[in-house]
């Protein structure tokens, strides 16, 4: 990192990038699990970006999960998204009292996109309990009308 001028992580995030594209081709491949292979290529990445970062995101997604099995699907979206955006803002408040103005890459700013993620899967779980007449062609086919499984989740996120 330092022959490069960046902090490690940074280069680290760079390289990610670049591997992404081998682990795409993967899913060009039909005899390979799509969802299996999804879990397992992004562990494997994000463990190379985050190391023991990814921690934070199986409990966002864990507890995301726990969430749509309790809570009743029409109060659902918005009480996932209340907890994701405070599990990420209480992580965000953490990297920025005991990381100021370091040079590091942290995991929280790439946890945005899995609250987009998770705050969408609620809104559209909800949807899937109804259909109303006024749901255009695209929110009827992004509706999801059964619950998603660990793995279908894991392969999401």
């Amino acid at each position: 990192g330092k022959a490069l001028g960046a902090h490690h992580s940074a280069v680290r995030v760079l390289l990610g990038y670049f591997l992404t594209i081998p682990f795409a081709l993967g899913f060009r491949m039909k005899w390979i699990n799509r969802h299996l292979y999804s879990i397992m290529s992004g562990i494997l990445l994000q463990s190379f970006l985050f190391r023991e970062g990814i921690v934070h995101y199986a409990v966002m997604i864990v507890f995301t999960k726990l969430l749509m099995h309790t809570i009743d699907r029409k109060k659902q979206p918005w009480i996932i998204f209340v907890f994701v955006m405070a599990y990420s803002s209480m992580l965000l408040i953490y990297e920025i009292v005991y990381n100021y103005r370091s040079p590091a890459v942290g995991f929280t700013y790439y946890s945005v996109i899995l609250n987009c993620k998770l705050s969408t899967l609620g809104f559209c779980y909800k949807d899937g309990a109804e259909v109303k007449d006024y749901y255009e062609a695209h929110e009827l086919r992004c509706r999801i009308v059964e619950m998603p499984t660990f793995v279908e989740l894991f392969s999401y996120s």
